[in-house]
């Protein structure tokens, strides 16, 4: 029987991003965010992307490293 994991919401994600980001210096890999929301790698690809569209984190596709959270008074309207 599989058992469901509750995603974290994109604020949740551009939280841990910021955090580790703060406390590392550098923007962190999608592994380590699931790490610190605790969900496992595939969760987090899902809950990354789901920030990403929702507007609370940015990231340059193709190159590691480049997420980034977006303040709440930068963000896109769409």
């Amino acid at each position: 029987m599989r058992t469901t994991t509750k995603m974290p919401t994109p604020r949740a994600v551009a939280q841990a991003v910021k955090r580790l980001t703060a406390a590392r210096g550098y923007a962190p890999a999608i592994v380590e965010v699931g790490v610190a929301l605790k969900i496992d790698k595939s969760a987090a690809h899902r809950a990354v992307a789901a920030a990403e569209a929702a507007g609370t984190i940015e990231r340059r596709r193709g190159l590691p490293r480049t997420m980034r959270a977006v303040e709440p008074a930068t963000q896109k309207t769409t």
